[in-house]
């Protein structure tokens, strides 16, 4: 089972990389929005992790939720590690997902979504960032990331790369890819390093959410 699990795996991932399933992934973050879909926490693991594996150009593309034999997805992460690891040339990038919003949305990933970066991070001894990927980003979870980011807490692995987005920006960020045939890991990197380096000087979390809107169409330009 084991074996055919990851034949089977090996053989969704080389589809998803012909951006044959590229419509049927919108269809589904609007699925998963509007929750129509059996477990919407699960189909958006599961599609985010899709839609990363499709751009390519990764050493690998981790999805941390359990699959059945066919790929399909059966439960989501456990809560000791990252919803999703990719490993590129020279950095890593985790995503945490979540379907939470408002306050309970602070409380639920305020604290493990650094925790999973610091970990991640120590044991992959590389460059690392993060991308937190929800409906809506509520208000103090963005003030949370963004404060986050321009300090360097021990407990969280030193200083934090996590970067907010909703829904609708993620698929913005995966139209850029594919619009700019995107093939190239340093162009990712820049950009999550100019995401991040504006945090570090912008006056509040407002006007770097607004940048990360603004410069998130041409990414891959």
């Amino acid at each position: 089972e084991k074996q055919l699990f990851e034949e089977n795996l090996l053989n969704v991932q080389r589809e998803l990389k012909t951006y044959k399933d590229y419509d049927d992934i919108i269809d589904i973050f609007a699925k998963v929005k509007s929750k129509d879909v059996p477990d919407a926490p699960l189909f958006l693991e599961w599609n985010v992790w899709r839609a990363l594996v499709m751009i390519n150009y990764s050493k690998r593309v981790d999805g941390n939720f359990i699959m059945d034999l066919d790929g399909a997805p059966v439960s989501t992460a456990g809560g000791n590690k990252p919803d999703i690891e990719a490993e590129y040339e020279d950095f890593g990038l985790i995503t945490e997902v979540t379907m939470s919003n408002g306050q309970t949305q602070f409380k639920m990933e305020g604290d493990s979504v650094p925790r999973h970066f610091g970990k991640f991070k120590k044991e992959l001894n590389k460059d690392a960032y993060c991308f937190f990927i929800a409906p809506i980003i509520s208000e103090g979870t963005l003030a949370f990331y963004y404060s986050l980011n321009k300090s360097a807490p021990i407990f969280y692995g030193g200083q934090t790369k996590i970067i907010p987005l909703t829904i609708e920006q993620f698929i913005k960020f995966i139209e850029s890819a594919k619009n700019n045939n995107f093939n190239n890991s340093d162009k990712l990197k820049n950009w999550l390093t100019k995401i991040w380096e504006f945090n570090q000087t912008c006056e509040d979390e407002v006007i770097w959410s607004d940048f990360i809107s603004k410069n998130i169409d041409n990414w891959a330009a």
